[in-house]
């Protein structure tokens, strides 16, 4: 059934009921026919989880066709769909039950990848694979959100929908600063980013492609290269566009993923980002999509730059880069523990971060058990490059800037443990939450269980290992000090640890608890030297 309306105001609003069957959507420019927008959605009524709103700016004053593909839900659709000047059905968002309070979320929908990460203008923006009709994934488009300090973000919506090309999958973005494409207009240096065209997708089936959006106003609006793909067909679901600059031989490089039938990798270069060539196809044993590929100062030395090349799942090679070759010295190596769904995924790096800092965040994978939103970004981390008794690794740390989130504080020394099965009275006295950040300092004898907002930890020095769920996070050879540091979230924890060579990011359903306790008969034995825990602020609430 089709309809045709005019687009009076900014928003389209239509309530979604996640246990219904989805309908598909086609929305066309009436007067020419070309698709303006397709999606997927569950829809509601007076029954619903939430509003799925969408932007229509540009359509503001046109008449538009809109097709249902089902016919019985074509009258409700139309009954249930409001126009509005700001999204509705936002009261109370970011206070919803089991709303992450420092890991960041999306207002409404499904998100993965983090995309197009780049730092412009004093701002985080940060792009991400977004489906803003319902939990689950599908209908690809990519949000945006932006920060100055990447701990408090403001999501800007969505910068790119599906078009007859397909949905809009995985890529990376850059500053064109230096103006190598020619398509800057004004005083701002374009804003590039490089996505996959995911063309098996789309209203008519068409091959995978990458593409290119850009924006001459800083980053506040964004247009699709008019002469797209930049990358044509290269291989069945070629996805993932990840592009960096290699200054010795001034040109852009591309690293990309061939698909799960081929499972390999290319590195494609180009001198002004509109057309490009492959240089170099290779395997990377187990690896699967959204590579990374930037250059590291191996312990913190500019004379001695390694490149490192990484998979979704944070496996990396170490290597060399001369702009026509990627070199593989040594890995592939775990840059973090990964046990099962709930873990850290598909990172990215911001280009161009203030001081040359290599700061990534990742998906963290895992339902939020939610009926608005679902899905989150792991914490950012700062990255570098150290030399050990084992060779070069990488290594990870939760950002500074994470540290202006703490308000009240405990602090316990010498703690000992004999198989007591009790609590400290002293750790008793703080009061229950489920946002904390815990610094643990292990003796050497320690051998002990405790529980954090409902998850057994078991922090083990004489195996060298620390246990959660079926994960064993390993202290690696020569570890300096035995330390942990434990972030948990409403609903996530994250523990860092082993001079950096330690970092597990689960999706958990955390309970509101005081932070530390002892509560197994048989908790262990030892002791520990130091405890240190504050109570976590929301980023929705404080900046």
């Amino acid at each position: 059934m089709k309809k045709n309306i005019t687009v009076e105001k900014r928003y389209i609003n239509i309530p979604v009921n996640n246990s219904v069957p989805r309908t598909h959507v086609i929305i066309k420019d009436l007067k020419n026919q070309n698709i303006l927008r397709y999606f997927d959605v569950s829809l509601g009524d007076e029954k619903y989880n939430f509003i799925a709103y969408h932007d229509m700016k540009e359509f503001i004053g046109q008449e538009i066709e809109i097709e249902i593909e089902n016919d019985e839900l074509a009258e409700k659709f139309f009954s249930v769909l409001v126009q509005s000047d700001s999204p509705m059905g936002l009261d109370g968002v970011y206070q919803e039950k089991h709303r992450p309070q420092f890991h960041f979320s999306s207002k409404r929908g499904w998100l993965n990848d983090p995309n197009g990460l780049v730092y412009y203008g004093g701002k985080y923006h940060m792009f991400y694979q977004h489906n803003p009709f319902g939990t689950g994934w599908g209908n690809m488009h990519w949000g945006h959100a932006v920060s100055e300090d990447l701990i408090h973000w403001q999501e800007e919506g969505d910068v790119l929908c599906p078009d007859e090309t397909g949905m809009m999958f995985s890529g990376g973005g850059i500053v064109d600063w230096n103006n190598t494409s020619g398509l800057q207009q004004n005083e701002y240096p374009p804003i590039m980013l490089f996505y996959t065209a995911a063309g098996a997708l789309a209203p008519k089936p068409c091959e995978y492609t990458q593409c290119m959006a850009y924006s001459v106003d800083g980053g506040k609006t964004f247009a699709k290269y008019a002469n797209n793909p930049v990358v044509g067909f290269t291989a069945r679901e070629a996805r993932d566009p990840k592009v960096v600059w290699h200054k010795e031989s001034q040109k852009w490089v591309m690293a990309l993923y061939r698909g799960d039938q081929e499972k390999t990798f290319n590195l494609l270069t180009s001198a002004n980002l509109l057309e490009w060539q492959i240089i170099q196809e290779f395997k990377f044993p187990e690896g699967r999509e959204c590579p990374e590929f930037f250059p590291m100062a191996l312990d913190g030395c500019e004379d001695n730059i390694k490149w490192i090349f990484m998979e979704a799942n944070g496996r990396y090679l170490v290597g060399t880069f001369d702009g026509e070759k990627f070199e593989v010295e040594t890995g592939p190596f775990n840059s973090f523990g990964r046990y099962g769904e709930g873990c850290a995924y598909a990172g990215q790096m911001w280009s161009d971060a203030p001081d040359n800092r290599k700061t990534m965040i990742h998906w963290q994978r895992g339902d939020c058990q939610t009926a608005e939103f679902n899905q989150t970004m792991t914490i950012p981390i700062d990255l570098s490059l150290k030399s050990f008794s084992d060779g070069m690794r990488l290594c990870v740390e939760p950002v500074k800037e994470f540290e202006k989130l703490r308000d009240a504080s405990w602090e316990f020394t010498d703690v000992k443990i004999k198989s007591l099965g009790c609590t400290p009275d002293e750790f008793l006295k703080i009061p229950e939450g489920n946002c904390w950040d815990i610094e643990l300092e292990l003796d050497n004898d320690c051998e002990i269980i405790i529980n954090v907002c409902g998850e057994d930890i078991a922090l083990d020095v004489k195996l060298r290992e620390v246990r959660m769920s079926a994960a064993k996070l390993p202290f690696p050879a020569g570890a300096k000090e035995l330390k942990l540091r434990i972030l948990v979230d409403h609903a996530s924890i994250e523990v860092f640890g082993g001079d950096g060579r330690i970092w597990y990011a689960k999706r958990k359903l955390t309970t509101c608890t005081r932070p530390v306790t002892f509560p197994h008969q048989n908790c262990g034995s030892g002791s520990l030297k130091k405890v240190k825990i504050y109570k976590i602020n929301s980023i929705w609430k404080s900046k």
